[in-house]
């Protein structure tokens, strides 16, 4: 099979989330060229994030923003060792469908594979009408990666003028393109609220709850990133999404039909998510009474994952109404919304306890099932 767009370069992501994270140290000019990215993104941020923001007022803390990440990625590829992605080779038909490899990643390409992720991510948001508050979601959790994965220029620190800017590769802002481009982007944000969650894990077994709330809190930034890069993805009317891009996750274009579930990057996260829960299982007011930040930290991340699967739903419902999915019977029982609203009511069931506020709905009728 081949790439369904193989104009957007390939990216490599790093293929053990629960490692711990060590930011990258880079020379002078890279870590100024971080600094200025990281500000642009606050910046553009800062401007989504007002009241009666208009999109066409945004064109100038894009262009500012879009020349900031892209002289990190050409700084950044100039003083790391490069990845050889393409002579990487995946087994997984969703990873090269979407033109993605693993690999082993030392701190200095991790962050320059983020680095390029960024800038294209970017750069594709120019293109389309993204709700504001997923814009400024997604421009928060990309500033948030920059911020965790480079060594940023300590306070006073003379900065140095970039040297090596990117050139290469822009989005067109066509729709197939946008379905790969901000895909990248979410995988990345999953691995960085897979790579936050086991965080909290570590400082949770030292035992340190203040600090396992900190992950906890950077991880639902991330989660809510990622809900917005998905509705980034899918910011194509139906009409297009049915004759250009469905139709691509699927025989004779790929092996096998394509579905979500088969993302590695998210069921890292999926995976860290429920080892937390077993580590963590008291119910909110019993963890409240011991820890308050604590028990309103991994509340907001559960609330954060339901709110992702809910968009998943009414995503699904906005580009193929009541049609299956791709791996689903045409005469199955459940069509691809209803089993997205299975999918959220078992996961709700199984967060009411931990939530001042969880569906308490759900809960009851899971235990009626089981009885």
């Amino acid at each position: 099979m081949t790439r369904a767009c193989p104009g957007v370069p390939l990216v490599a992501l790093t293929n053990d989330p629960s490692a711990e994270v060590t930011p990258a140290t880079v020379p002078p000019p890279a870590r100024a060229a971080a600094g200025r990215a990281v500000a642009a993104l606050g910046e553009l941020h800062s401007l989504t994030s007002r009241a009666g923001s208009r999109h066409d007022r945004l064109a100038g803390g894009f262009a500012r923003t879009l020349a900031a990440c892209r002289d990190l990625a050409g700084e950044l590829a100039h003083c790391t060792s490069p990845v050889a992605v393409e002579e990487l080779t995946t087994r997984l038909p969703i990873h090269e469908y979407f033109g993605v490899r693993q690999a082993g990643l030392s701190p200095q390409q991790a962050a320059a594979q983020a680095a390029w992720v960024v800038y294209r991510g970017v750069a594709e948001l120019r293109y389309p009408l993204v709700d504001i508050n997923d814009l400024a979601a997604e421009i928060a959790a990309m500033r948030l990666a920059l911020a965790d994965l480079i060594a940023l220029p300590a306070p006073g620190e003379q900065l140095v003028a970039p040297r090596h800017p990117a050139s290469g590769y822009q989005p067109s802002g066509e729709g197939l393109e946008r379905w790969i481009v901000a895909h990248h982007v979410y995988f990345l944000f999953n691995l960085r609220a897979a790579a936050e969650v086991h965080a909290a894990m570590r400082a949770l077994r030292r035992p340190d709850d203040q600090a396992t709330a900190g992950h906890l809190t950077q991880a639902t930034r991330y989660v809510r990133g990622f809900s917005a890069a998905m509705a980034h993805s899918a910011a194509m009317p139906a009409g297009y999404y049915a004759e250009h891009v469905r139709h691509t996750m699927g025989p004779p274009h790929t092996p096998v039909n394509l579905t979500g579930g088969m993302q590695p990057q998210h069921k890292a996260f999926r995976t860290a998510l429920r080892r937390l829960l077993e580590a963590l299982p008291e119910e909110h007011g019993e963890l409240a009474t011991r820890d308050a930040g604590l028990a309103t930290a991994r509340a907001a991340l559960l609330q954060a994952d339901l709110i992702d699967i809910e968009r998943h739903a009414h995503i699904a419902d906005k580009l193929i109404g009541g049609d299956h999915s791709l791996v689903q019977r045409e005469d199955g029982a459940e069509n691809a919304v209803s089993m997205l609203r299975t999918m959220r009511h078992l996961r709700a069931a199984r967060y009411a306890p931990m939530m001042p506020f969880g569906d308490r709905l759900a809960a009851a009728a899971a235990a009626a099932s089981r009885n």
